[in-house]
């Protein structure tokens, strides 16, 4: 706020130094903070307000009743009174407040009225009640000024975004059209395939969200999702998800703070992160081989295990949108797990930062009846899918996110002990032929059965070999070889039935960072493998066939 004080200029000019500039210069401009209207419209900065007006009529009203009006707008008529004075009409507040309060606000007016009429709403009726004072010839008020009185409205009270009552529960809003957000910047949105996200920031004394978590560290920079379907069933599928699983209940989940639906389009507002973990690597394409990295590296790995199984089987009391505990026959599935959905935060706890499960956009609630069913129309980021995709009749499980952890933990290796640009190349050698007839590169392959119509389901054997020269590496400890172990044989398995829960795999990677708090040679010392990875059967199976909304985008 300008250190000006208000006491220097007339209210208008006050009003106009200390407006906020708002990031939409062309429609929206600026606004007005609750806050820097209750410090500029005090009880003496209306009264002196009024005696300009007196001072230049006498005949406007005598000092009694300018004390008593001053005392009356500061009480129930500031933002209206706020509204006049930039309209250069505060000397009209005596009509004015005759049939407006702040309360009243936004004043509204009704469909194909060019005149621009403006209604409030009765609370013994709560139907549109014609504001005469603005209305009319007689009034002195144009369309013009109308227009910009409904749009000033609006500027002096931005919305307030909060969570619930209870500190917790993201709150959902319906904005109205002309609602006016606190966003003082907005970055270039990013595309994805669900939404743009873009990077905002709030004023800070137009959102409740300081200090929230324990684990990350927040200012008032947040990230806003716009989903771009416009289809209120993945708006509503999403927020459900995303309030069921949340950095409240669970540290390395993401936080969804508040949505709502402005102009029929969704939103979903969250902390902002640093980066995602795909970027995380590009941003140090050599990392160091050092002790501390791997016991970072260690820890986040527990972490992301941990909120999978909280996802695949919430604890009883986890929240539900309903505010009442999880049901013990529901059960989730994230279902699009992959390093661009792996947020980095900075930390109070850890300078490394700290890993985030985010993006539940894929997100399943199911029951125990039907967390076994076929889903031939799921969605999937193809790199990652595990066969039962692909597979006809196949069930899609919870295990299918244990496939597609399984994957990023042997890039993540990769990373570590060969650097960014050999991962992109492991990645790119996995594009081969598939059998709709287009490429991909995906960790299996499927192999056709001469004389008939079924494929064998392998891992390719770039992926076991890959395996192999990490644990061949000068950089592998023994810490590494039983991860490699753990992904290459619980993990990254064709048959989904011979891969290992959410809660083993959290148990056994919480074992191994438990060991290296006793034992500083298992991560730092490095040792020849004592295992590899077991030969697995090929899986007979047949092909599911593609969509028909896919037939005509395939590569050829």
């Amino acid at each position: 706020m300008d250190s000006r004080s208000s006491t220097d200029d007339d209210l208008e000019t006050s009003l106009r130094n200390h407006a906020v500039p708002h990031h939409d210069k062309k429609h929206i401009k600026q606004f007005w903070t609750e806050k820097s209207l209750s410090l500029l419209l005090t009880k003496d900065g209306i009264l002196k307000e009024l005696q300009r007006y007196q001072d230049a009529n006498p005949a406007y009203c005598n000092r009694r009743t300018v004390l008593a009006l001053a005392s009356t707008i500061f009480e129930h008529h500031r933002k209206v009174f706020a509204i006049l004075v930039l309209l250069e009409k505060g000397r009209l507040i005596l009509d004015v407040m005759e049939e407006v309060k702040d309360i009243d606000l936004p004043l509204h007016t009704l469909a194909g009225d060019t005149k621009h009429n403006m209604y409030r709403v009765s609370p013994q009726t709560s139907g549109s009640v014609l504001v005469q004072c603005l209305s009319g010839p007689s009034s002195g008020w144009t369309t013009c000024l109308r227009e910009a009185f409904s749009k000033y409205q609006h500027q002096v009270s931005p919305e307030f975004l909060d969570l619930e009552s209870d500190g917790r529960t993201p709150k959902h809003k319906t904005f109205h059209d002309d609602a006016v957000l606190p966003f003082m910047h907005e970055t270039e949105k990013e595309h994805g395939g669900y939404g743009t996200v873009s990077q905002v920031e709030v004023h800070p004394d137009c959102h409740g969200f300081h200090n929230l978590l324990d684990s990350i560290l927040t200012n008032d920079n947040f990230a806003l999702k716009q989903l771009t379907n416009g289809e209120i069933e993945a708006f509503e599928r999403e927020v459900k998800a995303l309030k069921r699983f949340n950095g409240f209940d669970h540290r390395h989940m993401v936080t969804l703070l508040m949505s709502w639906t402005l102009e029929k389009r969704y939103y979903l507002l969250f902390p902002l992160a640093k980066c995602d973990l795909a970027r995380h690597w590009e941003n140090e394409p050599l990392p160091t081989s050092e002790p501390k990295k791997t016991l970072w590296m260690s820890k986040q790995v527990v972490g992301i295990a941990s909120a999978l199984e909280h996802i695949h089987d919430p604890p009883s009391n986890s929240q539900v949108t309903d505010n009442l505990p999880v049901p013990t026959n529901q059960y989730g599935r994230h279902g699009d797990l992959k390093p661009e959905n792996i947020l980095l935060y900075d930390s109070p706890d850890d300078a490394g930062g700290i890993l985030v499960v985010a993006d539940l956009g894929l997100a399943k609630i199911n029951s125990i009846l039907s967390r076994s069913q076929a889903d031939a129309n799921a969605h999937f980021t193809p790199r990652y899918k595990p066969p039962e995709c692909n597979i006809l009749d196949a069930k899609v499980t919870r295990l299918y996110d244990i496939w597609t952890f399984g994957c990023i933990i042997l890039e993540w290796v990769c990373w570590m002990f060969e650097g960014n640009s050999v991962r992109s190349q492991f990645n790119s050698s996995l594009f081969a032929p598939f059998p709709h007839g287009s490429e991909a590169d995906m960790y299996f392959d499927m192999l056709p059965v001469a004389g008939t119509i079924d494929y064998d389901v392998i891992v390719k054997p770039k992926v076991h070999q890959k395996f192999e020269d990490l644990h061949a590496s000068g950089h592998c400890t023994q810490f590494f070889h039983d991860l490699l172990l753990l992904a290459e044989d619980e993990m990254i398995v064709v048959r989904s039935s011979d891969r290992s829960s959410s809660k083993v795999v959290h148990q056994k990677l919480n074992a191994m960072y438990a060991r290296m708090g006793r034992d500083l040679d298992y991560y730092t010392k490095s040792c020849k493998p004592t295992q590899l990875g077991k030969a697995r059967s090929p899986l007979r199976a047949k092909l599911q066939p593609l969509p028909a909304r896919e037939k005509s985008t395939k590569r050829l």
